[in-house]
């Protein structure tokens, strides 16, 4: 299996957009996999719950620079790849720009077809989705957020909902996150 570096937009200017990029770097991990290729996306590594806030620019430097301190150093023969469907993003540019200084092959790869549409027509839940079905879900129900639109829960609260939500997915018991 060819190991390889991941290069897709994460950063999202609003909840959906972020949802759609996180979306998209899992598929664009999955792509990798079945061309037998091993993925590094740093990019969905650091940002995961409890590591890196990307919404906070000095942590997304950090993380940003966190990656690219693995790719200056790993074998020049691992390339990079960059999926291009949903455009290139002012941080994947740096990453480019960065691994081509450093000699390494860069790649880019389309998704094809279900992301011309910017993946709006695929439907699987990310945990962003999660937190926001929950949050309906509480309204709903008439539990009040706080004033920053949470829902007044602590994070092993907020986790517990988001876990709980998850698995009525898998077992598709939700129906409006497209569950099977």
């Amino acid at each position: 299996m060819k190991r390889v570096i991941l290069e897709s937009p994460y950063a999202g200017r609003t909840p959906a957009l972020l949802a759609r990029n996180t979306r998209y770097v899992r598929a664009a991990m999955r792509t990798c996999l079945l061309r037998e290729q091993a993925p590094f996306a740093s990019h969905a590594f650091y940002t995961l719950p409890g590591v890196l806030d990307d919404g906070d620019p000095v942590e997304r430097k950090l993380g940003m620079e966190a990656g690219w301190a693995w790719m200056r150093v790993l074998d020049p023969n691992i390339s990079v790849v960059v999926c291009t469907d949903l455009g290139i993003s002012d941080g994947m540019r740096a990453g480019i720009d960065n691994a081509k200084s450093w000699g390494r092959q860069v790649e880019m790869l389309s998704l094809g077809a279900a992301w011309a549409d910017g993946g709006e027509s695929l439907a699987y839940p990310t945990h962003l989705d999660i937190e926001t079905e929950a949050q309906e879900a509480f309204k709903a129900l008439g539990i009040a957020g706080d004033q920053d639109g949470g829902m007044g829960l602590g994070d092993n609260q907020r986790g517990a909902v988001r876990d709980a939500l998850t698995k009525a997915y898998e077992k598709g018991r939700l129906a409006g996150l497209g569950g099977p």
